[in-house]
């Protein structure tokens, strides 16, 4: 008969490896999963122009985190903060519909979220059709923030 001897504290030292492994797989998946819960837009700097009442109508249409609403009292206004690149895009609601403005310069994801703004606006016309939305995308001016 053979006798198989292990030495003392080797089925410790295996568990506290395996242990140890598992620790750090979970760590290393946490570090990768985690921030993808929080990768949402955060204070985006949008700009709006129209009449008091579009105006508090897309202000209450971007409550939350996601938006910082800037009002500019013409649309000359809100395109020249997006050339500058003090805002990401801008609405600017008319009789004719809502004109889109968006910085290209900033990436896609911010004028694809301020085109889902435009496009959720709760703004209609006067004869209670959807209103249009135009999009003008801006180039920054360079050396200008953002």
């Amino acid at each position: 008969m053979s006798s198989h001897s292990t030495p003392s504290g080797t089925g410790r030292k295996l568990t506290m490896v395996v242990v140890g492994l598992a620790a750090l797989i979970t760590a290393m998946l946490c570090a990768f999963a985690l921030p993808s819960l929080h990768s949402g837009p955060h204070h985006v700097p949008v700009g709006i122009t129209g009449s008091p009442q579009a105006v508090e109508a897309l202000r209450e249409n971007a409550d939350g985190p996601e938006w910082d609403v800037r009002h500019y009292e013409t649309a000359d206004a809100v395109e020249a903060a997006v050339k500058e690149g003090d805002i990401s895009g801008g609405l600017a609601v008319t009789a004719q519909g809502v004109d889109l403005y968006t910085a290209t310069a900033g990436g896609p994801r911010p004028p694809a979220l301020s085109t889902r703004w435009a496009r959720s606006s709760p703004h209609r016309t006067g004869r209670g059709s959807p209103s249009t939305t135009w999009c003008r995308s801006l180039t920054t001016t360079p050396g200008a923030p953002g």
